[in-house]
């Protein structure tokens, strides 16, 4: 598959995640934190939200490993406004 596949296929995810009912957006971040899909409906920094979903993702792993909880499968981080999921 071309790389230029891979991105077209990663787009219509994202295109297809935010026409779920109460979904404002979605990312798909690599793991160095660069973004490579996006599509928001709200005006958020996209260019800070790689890097901080990178942070969150590893550290979430290195806690898990050092405490023996095994792999994570999801991040949920939950406000009164809203939520994110990494």
């Amino acid at each position: 598959m071309k790389n230029s596949d891979l991105l077209f296929k990663l787009e219509r995810i994202v295109i297809d995640l935010v026409k779920v009912d109460g979904v404002d957006g979605g990312l798909i971040v690599d793991d160095t934190g660069k973004v490579v899909a996006k599509r928001m409906l709200q005006d958020i920094d996209i260019e800070l939200f790689g890097p901080m979903s990178n942070v969150i993702t590893s550290s979430s792993k290195r806690l898990f490993n050092s405490s023996h909880q095994g792999e994570i499968h999801r991040v949920l981080i939950e406000s009164l406004n809203g939520k994110a999921l990494f």
